[in-house]
């Protein structure tokens, strides 16, 4: 009975964060900045038992697997977590003391989340009064202000790390990083945009699209037309757009269920217009090239990631679309081999090549057979 008890809180906890993490996704602000960066809740966790998140360089964001906040205060952590790397807390030209630093941009992030009216912040009661007054300052300016008459005490109080700890954990991969003030200001141009339709009733809610958008049918109808032996293939497809499936299945910018030609596309995956042929082109290959019945007894997940190779390498040289920047595979010494002899010579280093992360994450499988979502290891795909 005790060992029910105990799962059901563990449950009910996941199912807190998970919907507090669907929040954010499904927000047209910080779904671009959502599907580059990775949350991570599991253990051992490197937050303190203190604290709720913390957020690296390279966009992965540490959340803590223990504790038990509601939808509303998870929302706000992540957001948090995001605003920090839109913001470009993290640039270089950042002052040198990282604890003024640190608690001034937790500072403008806790009045922007305010003003925002998005989630509720967890932090202890001294923190909450701080926040009922605090003025609206830029990062700079909160620093200057710390650096002239030093830090007040309850400021520490509203870290999404822990009171006093550091959210910006500078460790990381450093080269090839996701714009991440581009994704914001394609976040923030999105909510206008969903702002005025709502506002002149075209729509009821900010909520993400369920139908595809325009510019999305434009990218199916410019590869059917285009591309008319592949077309033919394309035109037994539907196109779903649905932030929901998309955050319960990981989906961070498309995928493909073969069995119930359907094809998923994440509206807040922030795509320009020849960004969405590619990926659209990518999914629709792996059912023309057959690439689920041929994986056959390999690998599921390496397999996954041989077949991308090769098809980013295609849609790279017939100049189809534009690759997404983070998360497909690419490298010309591939070029020419098939699926089954790049899967051969990862076999070679099959470690290093489990390193490599799908936009789905690194170890899951990916090509939806049936409703229900990707399986680890199941030798799905998605892009």
């Amino acid at each position: 009975m005790a060992r029910k008890r105990r799962n059901a809180a563990l449950d009910a906890a996941r199912a807190a964060y998970e919907a507090g993490q669907y929040a954010v996704w499904s927000h047209p602000l910080f779904g671009p900045l959502a599907t580059r960066a990775r949350m991570y809740r599991r253990e051992p966790s490197p937050v303190r038992d203190d604290g709720w998140a913390i957020v690296s360089i390279d966009g992965d964001i540490a959340v803590h697997p223990r504790r038990r906040q509601s939808p509303e205060e998870w929302a706000y952590v992540l957001a948090t977590a995001l605003l920090h790397l839109g913001f470009d807390h993290f640039t270089r030209d950042r002052p040198d003391d990282p604890v003024p630093w640190n608690a001034a941009c937790s500072a403008t992030l806790a009045r922007f989340l305010r003003d925002l009216k998005f989630g509720k912040p967890p932090f202890p009661e001294r923190g909450m009064i701080l926040l009922a007054d605090l003025p609206a300052r830029t990062e700079r300016a909160w620093f200057a202000s710390f650096e002239r008459d030093g830090l007040p005490e309850e400021f520490a109080d509203i870290s999404i790390a822990g009171p006093g700890a550091q959210p910006l954990v500078m460790a990381g991969r450093t080269t090839d990083l996701p714009n991440w003030p581009r994704l914001l200001a394609d976040g923030v141009r999105e909510s206008a945009r969903l702002a005025v339709e709502v506002a002149s009733g075209a729509r009821d809610s900010l909520a993400g699209e369920r139908e595809p958008s325009s510019r999305v049918q434009r990218a199916r109808e410019f590869f059917m037309s285009s591309y008319p032996l592949l077309g033919a293939l394309a035109a037994h497809f539907r196109l779903i757009e649905d932030a929901e499936i998309c955050r319960r299945w990981n989906i961070s910018i498309a995928a493909v269920s073969e069995p119930l030609e359907e094809i998923y596309v994440n509206p807040a995956a922030a795509l320009s217009d020849s960004e969405l042929v590619f990926v659209y082109a990518h999914e629709l290959l792996h059912v023309g090239l057959r690439h689920h019945d041929r994986c056959e007894g390999r690998d599921a997940y390496l397999w996954n990631i041989a077949c991308d190779f090769v098809i980013n390498q295609w849609l790279c040289e017939m100049n189809v679309g534009t690759m997404p920047a983070r998360g497909l595979m690419l490298d010309a010494e591939l070029k020419g081999l098939s699926a089954e002899n790049v899967y051969d010579r990862m076999t070679a280093d099959m470690r290093v090549y489990r390193k490599l992360a799908t936009l789905a994450g690194t170890s899951v499988g990916d090509m939806l057979d049936k409703r229900g979502g990707p399986r680890r290891g199941d030798g799905a795909h998605q892009t």
